[in-house]
Formats: structure tokens, C-alpha cells, sequence
């Protein structure tokens, strides 16, 4: 085992830290801070750099605080839970800003950070694995199940669910546990050996119900589906009526999630008629606010997001509203648009959704990132048609690396 004497310099996304070594460049894993003198254990050597994980902290900075969660550390969910929060948040940016800088050559205007008021006990989702006994996540770059009580990111609705769960599944085989809080609760429950209505699942059913759930989806084998009670989670949106399937999928800090969606209708909103087109929409999250004023088209390759973003449109009323159920890459517009909203997946836009874009030449678009690194590549992109008006990191995930992003751009 190779040790090494360390000092941290800078984080990098991904939640890995950098530091200059001998002439070289190492990328350190662990829950360290810049400015650390640390014991460093070399992982692997590449060609170009040294990876290393962090053995002992040999000098702690003055910043570090004491993690609020007893699992940190060993739970894989979070990996800054030592900083402050007003540290992290100095943190993604500082990543965020690198990234646009490096990899785009771009330093554009940054407004203040989209804060959460809730930096513990904002998820309004928990996805959690289970094997006998023990439930919770995964322990830090493995398959081992780090068994917990309670997780200080989750509301206290989801930790009392999950709690009386946990128990009433310890004798099945269960392999995951998602539950979605909003007006009511449901569950999302993964039972690979059970089959069929059988009365083992009717069992379990039982079970879940009798705890107070609104409704329990089971994926048995060969995936297939089963719901008792309600289908679907019903949230409130800025006063509309937004619901998600057990399956579906929510942004889990909804609180933020919402401020959000009122940024954006606070920018598209108050103007002339749109003709908007919102690319990766999901269920309609980000578009739902324009609605009633402007024409919207959502295109999603999810049957499952449709069908909720269908439901919604019904249960709001929403006229001038229409979801195409197709991939953003295989997309060909019909007419043109005023507005796009893209919000794609970690991979950023794809170079036929890139071309789909910059061919409609809209007057206005906004891009929420969940991956910095794409982000910067594709304004790199967007810049060379439309300005960029500003760049603003939302913190949808704190005590966590990961970063999100929205920049609003204009055409030159």
C-alpha cells in the first residue's frame, strides 16, 4: 500500500478533489476539503494522473463541521455533509465556473445561488435497497447495503414510512423501496419472487396499506406490474395540480423545485403569446406554469412521463397543451418556436437534438443542467447563435456533489 503526503487544492465535479504532486496530477476520492493535509492511499497510476483515496486527515481544516447524519462516511448518498452549508454552496459554484471556463472558454453572468431554505430534510422521494434485514443505501463505490434508521435528507414523512417498512418486509425478498411524498404517499416496491396477483403479494399489499399508504405499485418477475390503491402521488405545483406515477419520476427537492418553475414563468410568462417547445419535459414540470397563455408542445420518450403529464393536463384544465411521446433526437418540428426549454439527462443534448435546435433558431431558450461538464459543452454550442443572459447554480441536492444548472439565452 502506497501512502502519500498531501495537501488538498480544489475540487473537481464528481465529488473528487485535485492536487499537484511531484509534477503530477492527483485525483483524491473521500471526505476531504481544500486546504487539508491528508494521508493518501494510491489507488491507481495512470498515464497522465494518479488516483488516491483519502486514509487519514492529517491537518482538518478550520472549516470542516461535524456531519449531521451518523452513517455519513459510509453511506455512498452524501459527500459534503462536513462542509457548511454556505461552503458548499461556495463549493459548486467555484465547480460549476471551472467547468464553464475550461471546457467552454466562457465566464458569463452569474446571479445569486437558488438556495435550498431546507438544506436537510428536503427530498420528497427516497429510493432505497434492501437485502433481509437491512435497508437503506449503498455503502461508498460498492453493492453492500449500509443498513439505517432514518436519512437526515428525507422529510419526516419518508423516514416514518420507510421505518414501518422496513419492518413489515424484513421476512420477503425485497429489493427496493421508492417512496414518493407529496399530498399523500405511495410506494414503489421491487419483489422479484413473487409472481402474478398470488396471495403472497396480496399479503404484502396488505401490509403496506394497512401502514397508510395511498397506493403500493409491486414490480414482480419479469417486471411486471401490480398497483393497490391510488396510482399515482398528487403535489402541489404553484397551485396546480401535479401527480407522478410510483414509478415516475419527481424532482425530489420540490420546495426549490417549485421556486424554479416561478423563475422561469417569471421570465416567459408576462410576455406576448409563445409558441414553446419543451424539450426532455418529462411530465411537464418546467412548462406546466406557461400554460393557459401560451401554445405548448412537450416532447418526452417516456410512456410513463406522458401518461402522468397527460393526467395533469386533464386534472388543470390546461388548454393549448400537447405531448408528443417521442426520443428529443428523433424529433422533427412541424412549425417553429418562440421559446425551448431543454432539460436533458446527464449525457446534455445529443448532436441530433443539438442540430434540431440551433435549426429552429428560437428567440429565447433556457437549459436546466443536472451535469456541469455537459452543460459547458453545449452553451460552448448554444453561445456561437445566442446569448447567454446569465448562468445560475440551483441547489437541488445539498449535502451532495451533485450540481444543477439553468442559463437563460437570447437569440444575437
Amino acid at each position: 500500500m502506497e501512502l502519500l503526503k498531501l495537501k488538498v487544492d480544489r475540487a473537481v465535479y464528481g465529488g473528487k478533489y485535485i492536487c499537484n504532486h511531484e509534477g503530477g496530477v492527483i485525483f483524491i476520492e473521500g471526505n476531504t476539503m481544500p486546504g487539508e493535509i491528508i494521508e493518501a492511499r494510491v489507488e491507481a497510476r495512470k498515464k497522465d494522473y494518479t488516483v488516491a483515496s483519502v486514509n487519514k486527515i492529517l491537518q482538518p481544516s478550520a472549516k470542516r463541521v461535524e456531519p449531521s447524519c451518523k452513517f455519513y462516511g459510509t453511506c455512498g448518498g452524501c459527500q459534503i455533509q462536513h462542509f457548511r452549508y454556505t461552503d458548499q454552496l461556495l463549493l459548486k459554484e467555484s465547480v460549476l465556473k471551472d467547468c464553464l471556463k475550461r471546457i467552454a472558454k466562457l465566464d458569463p453572468l452569474f446571479l445569486p445561488v437558488f438556495k435550498s431554505d431546507t438544506p436537510l430534510h428536503y427530498r420528497h422521494k427516497g429510493q432505497f435497497k434492501v437485502s433481509g434485514k437491512k435497508a437503506g443505501f449503498f455503502k461508498f463505490n460498492t453493492h453492500e447495503i449500509v443498513d439505517i434508521d432514518a436519512c437526515p435528507l428525507m422529510t419526516d414523512k419518508i423516514n416514518t414510512f420507510f421505518a414501518e417498512i422496513k419492518t413489515a418486509v424484513s421476512d420477503m425478498n425485497i429489493t427496493d423501496i421508492h417512496l414518493t411524498s407529496g399530498r399523500d404517499t405511495g410506494a414503489f416496491i421491487k419483489a422479484p419472487d413473487i409472481s402474478g396477483r398470488t396471495p403472497e403479494m396480496n399479503k404484502l399489499a396488505a401490509k403496506l396499506m394497512e401502514i397508510g399508504l395511498s397506493g403500493v405499485t409491486i414490480e414482480t418477475a419479469r417486471r411486471q406490474y401490480t398497483t393497490y390503491g391510488a396510482a399515482f402521488v398528487t403535489h402541489d405545483l404553484n397551485g396546480m395540480q401535479y401527480t407522478t406515477s410510483a414509478r415516475g419520476f419527481l424532482q425530489s427537492n420540490w420546495d426549490l423545485n417549485c421556486r424554479t418553475a416561478r423563475l422561469i414563468k417569471h421570465t416567459f410568462g408576462a410576455e406576448h403569446k409563445r409558441r414553446i417547445l419543451d424539450l426532455y419535459a418529462g411530465a411537464g414540470n418546467f412548462s406546466f406554469m406557461l400554460s393557459g397563455k401560451h401554445e405548448i408542445t412537450a416532447v418526452e420518450k417516456s410512456a410513463l412521463a406522458v401518461k402522468d403529464g397527460q393526467r395533469n393536463v386533464k386534472l388543470n384544465k390546461i388548454e393549448n397543451f400537447s405531448f408528443i411521446k417521442k426520443d428529443a433526437e428523433r424529433f422533427i418540428p412541424e412549425t417553429s418556436y418562440d421559446t425551448v426549454i431543454l432539460d436533458p439527462s446527464r449525457q446534455g443534448l445529443s448532436k441530433k437534438a443539438m442540430a434540431t435546435v440551433l435549426a429552429l433558431k428560437p428567440a429565447s431558450m433556457v437549459y436546466v443542467s443536472c451535469n456541469p461538464s455537459t452543460f459547458a459543452r453545449d452553451l460552448k454550442i448554444l453561445s456561437e447563435t445566442h446569448k447567454i443572459e446569465y448562468v445560475r447554480l440551483i441547489d437541488f441536492f445539498p449535502q451532495t456533489f451533485h450540481i444543477e444548472s439553468i442559463a437563460f439565452l437570447s437569440l444575437k
